[in-house]
């Protein structure tokens, strides 16, 4: 019988687990595996003092974020020597492509609309009020690989906002911020949102990138709020455009200057008909966003099982 190949399985894998286990010896001691599968977040499991040494060459990493931290920075200079990288548009013999479903949305690695949508009786906007969904912090001014970093405008947003009281809501990472975030941070902000009664959520992704859509952008989907929205630059590849506000509209990629004021104007002048036109057309976006992710996740497991079959030989 065929000796199984031994595999470690960081918190932050990305892949389906069980699928796993059926196929891998799953070793709970990283440093003495045939191979570690992971994600981005690699050095919350490994102390940093060990990256420089770290067995790249058994590393099968989940790329699904851009590098905003020197840690991270670190595994994307070093995908070459890899085993195996799993990013959006491959470009080595040892990278292979995330699952992306361009038809119905960018459903992988991220669950678009991760927690149960809630569906109002009444959108009747109230206060036109922003909820700031995002937290502040590792505001890198740096661009890696390409990467427009929009941290630095998420907070300039928050402020932007508080200097206009009513208009505004703000979440987490602010003055007026969210509470202490749970094992249940989804849900808790989905409860802040309704609490603060707002019409609209401000989702910003950490970079603009092409492909790059997490779930922010369905925080307000979910919370069956309007969502406003920046981050991937080919967003209507998997989102209609038709299910949110692109602040693309007031945003310059060469600049990065946002037109505050621009936008604000907008918001304040919306018709209603417009609010719920946005809403219903992200209601039917919403529906089959979990099935779709669970199909694109099995998809790029088995992809993932295959290649390291095919690749892996013992030395």
């Amino acid at each position: 019988m065929t000796e199984k190949i031994k595999v470690y399985i960081t918190p932050c894998c990305i892949l389906n687990r069980d699928m796993l286990k059926e196929e891998f010896e799953v070793i709970d001691n990283w440093m003495v595996v045939d191979l570690i599968i992971s994600g981005p977040f690699v050095n919350e499991v490994i102390p940093h003092s060990l990256l420089p040494n770290f067995p790249l060459n058994k590393l099968i990493y989940m790329l699904t974020e851009p590098a905003i931290c020197n840690p991270r920075t670190h595994f994307y200079n070093n995908f070459d020597k890899m085993f195996l990288v799993a990013v959006y548009n491959p470009t080595k013999p040892n990278q292979i492509p995330l699952t992306i479903d361009n038809k119905h949305g960018a459903e992988y690695p991220f669950p678009l609309c991760p927690i149960e949508p809630i569906t109002r009786k009444d959108t009747t906007m109230k206060n036109r009020g922003i909820f700031q969904a995002g937290e502040l912090g590792l505001e890198s001014n740096g661009s890696p690989h390409g990467f427009i970093n929009i941290r630095v405008l998420r907070r300039q947003l928050s402020e932007y906002l508080e200097k206009n009281p009513k208009n505004y809501v703000i979440g987490r990472g602010t003055k007026k911020g969210m509470i202490k975030p749970s094992d249940n941070i989804r849900k808790d902000k989905q409860e802040q949102i309704m609490i603060s009664d707002c019409d609209f959520v401000m989702a910003l992704e950490n970079s603009v990138s092409l492909d790059y859509v997490t779930e922010k952008i369905g925080e307000g989907f979910t919370s069956d709020r309007v969502t406003l929205y920046l981050g991937a630059s080919n967003i209507e590849n998997h989102v209609p455009l038709n299910c949110f506000v692109d602040l693309r509209k007031w945003f310059n990629p060469i600049t990065k200057i946002f037109d505050f004021e621009g936008m604000s104007k907008y918001l304040n002048e919306m018709k209603q008909e417009e609010y719920d036109k946005i809403i219903k057309n992200a209601r039917e976006f919403r529906k089959d966003s979990n099935r779709k992710y669970q199909d694109n996740k099995t998809d790029l497991t088995n992809r993932t099982i295959k290649y390291i079959k095919d690749n892996y030989h013992k030395v």
